[in-house]
């Protein structure tokens, strides 16, 4: 979904373009409002690439070592993939502090006041504040998973730190 704030419409399926535009429109997400003009976003565009790019990979690598670690009862491919995998986690929950700052700052008004703006050059400046805390509900799990594997990863390095110095 996010890669369409980077990607030329021309390159996706109607059907892509059609639930971004439902997803910008009932969640009122002005990130993702097909409306505005991607320049205004430049740091939101470098976060989607990134998410592209460097969030993806990872995020497969790790549902691959948990998985694993499922199967086997092991946690050995976690433990040879933690550093990558810590890198995702804390990238990911750190890309949600200015998604968040972002809404938190971004002006609400009433839903009346809202639907006459629609078709105004001033939409999508405005949310209402239902909107926004359905926002954060919606962000907020974004970075608590990153932020819980961390929690995971972390034994991971202690536990390395132990052997590497007992082999000492």
């Amino acid at each position: 979904m996010d890669s369409q704030a980077l990607l030329p419409p021309h390159w996706l399926p109607a059907a892509l373009r059609d639930m971004r535009a439902w997803y910008a429109e009932t969640m009122q997400d002005p990130l993702m409002h097909p409306q505005r003009p991607a320049e205004q976003l430049v740091w939101f565009r470098a976060f989607v690439t990134c998410e592209i790019f460097f969030q993806l990979p990872l995020m497969i690598l790790a549902l691959y070592a948990f998985h694993q670690c499922t199967r086997t009862g092991n946690d050995q491919v976690l433990r040879r993939w933690r550093l990558p995998l810590f890198a995702y986690a804390v990238h990911t929950a750190t890309t949600l502090a200015p998604t968040l700052g972002e809404l938190l700052v971004w002006p609400t008004a009433d839903a009346s006041d809202i639907a006459a703006l629609r078709g105004d050059a001033a939409w999508p400046v405005v949310i209402t504040p239902a909107a926004k805390l359905t926002l954060f509900g919606f962000y907020l799990p974004y970075l608590f998973f990153p932020l819980l594997l961390v929690w995971r990863l972390l034994p991971l390095f202690n536990d390395t730190a132990a052997e590497q110095r007992k082999k000492q």
